[in-house]
């Protein structure tokens, strides 16, 4: 027996897209019907009787479900086929690149998002606080210890096992409050935000400790200071931006796009709404900033800032990252601001952390070998995401500098194992303490002591008179 049930939605323009759902009884096994998601809660119902008839989403699963709860459990099965009417946009109709065919490869893609695809719930449904959906695809401690003789492993294994103590409610809404407080009259002292990063030692502190998560992208729009970068941008939008013809990212994009946090599950369906925000954001990226173009590693910024912050606020925040921060040094061509990193990096390290430095020098092993996505990706890459964004939160506060801290940190905490190990192992042993590192170990990297002027130092020597060897070795 079939039932066809024909909704007609309505969109804000008062178009209309129909879509048919067949439903099939057959006799096997017993599942619930479900109505796709992308159908309104509330939506105007074709039937041979009436009309038009206005039913609540919720009771026509009623209805649908009423023939299950008459037969018993194992009885029928239903089988629901969506057919999507596709609707044309006119030129000017829509902002949104999705609605709008430019190119060959961008039909291919609006083809594709227009097909429906069911969402896998019961995977949804078991992911952690941040949305990352249970049992990811990293290595397991047991296959990492088969990488490597170390016993430094073993200890690592128990690490992460111990629980975190959570504020209570009230706790967090006194800190978000304090929050919003002091973020009223940010920036300080009625100027735009310094090049220095020079804050408020209150703000440092409390950025230090995390930024409660529920209000913590309120408060990177706020740091990054994006209405800034739009007066200085006055001349284009946003959605200039994504929806200007430039085919030559288009197709790095779509590929990178699904290889970004696929284990989220605002990313995890192909083509969903959150690939489909991160799709326009590099693509409005690319043409923000035409000498570099779109290069792989902004899309694991990107995808993080989507996770707090609208669109095109998430935008203006990367634009931000990029110019206020010069992080976009990392991806002009030839990566020049990556070679002057590795060259300030080498020379804290010589002075933080001499016998790290002498060893890693005498096993032939630069910061290119092992470093690289530390700095590009702002340590979204490989480390566990609570860290994560607790790097954020300190990096939109004081800038590049806790990159450098964290790079330390992690070599002095592993000093004695490296310095007892060849260069298999160092891989080994770097990649299972990021793997493991909790919330605790980002408060303790704020414990070495790296000073902004130290930085802006070397990054002058680097340019022009830097130490050779030095050069020499970070440029292998």
């Amino acid at each position: 027996m079939e039932k066809n049930v024909q909704f007609r939605v309505q969109t804000p323009k008062e178009d209309e897209s129909e879509v048919d759902i067949d439903v099939v009884s057959s006799s096997e096994g017993s599942e619930s019907d479900e109505i796709p998601e992308e159908i309104s809660d509330s939506c105007d119902v074709v039937t041979p009787q009436k009309e038009k008839a206005h039913t609540p989403i919720r009771e026509i699963r009623s209805i649908l479900s009423s023939k299950d709860k008459r037969k018993k459990s194992g009885s029928a099965k239903k089988h629901v086929r969506i057919r999507h009417q596709n609707i044309e946009s006119k030129p000017g109709e829509s902002s949104d690149f999705f609605s709008r065919r430019i190119s060959t490869s961008e039909e291919r893609f609006v083809r594709e998002i227009d097909a429906y695809q069911h969402e896998d719930t019961k995977t949804i449904s078991h992911k952690n606080e941040y949305g990352f959906l249970e049992g990811s695809n990293k290595l397991t401690d047991e296959q990492i210890m088969r990488m490597t003789g170390s016993s430094f492993i073993k200890k690592q294994i128990d690490k992460r096992v111990k629980g975190k103590d959570k504020s209570d409610k009230k706790t967090q809404y006194v800190r978000i409050k304090k929050w919003q407080r002091m973020l009223e009259t940010y920036p300080y002292k009625g100027g735009k935000k310094k090049d220095t990063y020079k804050v408020h030692s209150k703000l440092k502190s409390r950025a230090r400790k995390g930024i409660p998560d529920s209000f913590r992208g309120t408060a990177w729009k706020t740091l990054a200071c994006i209405e800034e970068v739009k007066e200085e941008n006055s001349s284009v939008t946003y959605f200039d931006l994504f929806n200007e013809e430039s085919k030559k990212d288009i197709d790095s994009i779509m590929k990178d796009i699904s290889r970004t946090f696929p284990n989220h599950c605002f990313f995890k369906k192909k083509f969903g709404r959150g690939q489909k925000a991160l799709f326009n954001v590099l693509r409005a990226i690319a043409n923000y900033v035409k000498e570099s173009g779109y290069v792989q590693g902004m899309g694991y910024i990107s995808a993080i800032l989507l996770m707090y912050i609208p669109e095109e606020e998430a935008f203006w925040t990367m634009a931000s990252i990029l110019s206020k921060y010069d992080h976009i040094k990392y991806f002009k061509p030839k990566m020049p601001g990556l070679w002057e990193t590795f060259y300030v990096f080498q020379k804290l390290m010589k002075k933080k952390l001499p016998k790290v430095h002498d060893h890693l020098r005498n096993l032939n092993l630069c910061p290119s070998m092992y470093a690289s996505q530390w700095f590009m990706t702002l340590c979204s890459v490989g480390f566990p995401y609570e860290c994560t964004i607790r790097i954020f939160d300190c990096f939109l506060t004081e800038g590049p500098k806790v990159l450098y801290r964290v790079a330390l940190y992690i070599l002095k905490e592993n000093e004695e194992e490296l310095l007892l190990s060849e260069i298999e192992d160092v891989f080994a042993i770097v990649k299972i303490f990021i793997k493991n590192m909790t919330e605790d170990d980002i408060e303790k990297v704020h414990h070495i002591d790296i000073r902004t002027k130290k930085i802006q130092k070397y990054e002058q020597e680097y340019h022009s008179n830097p130490d050779k060897d030095i050069l020499e070795f970070v440029k292998v």
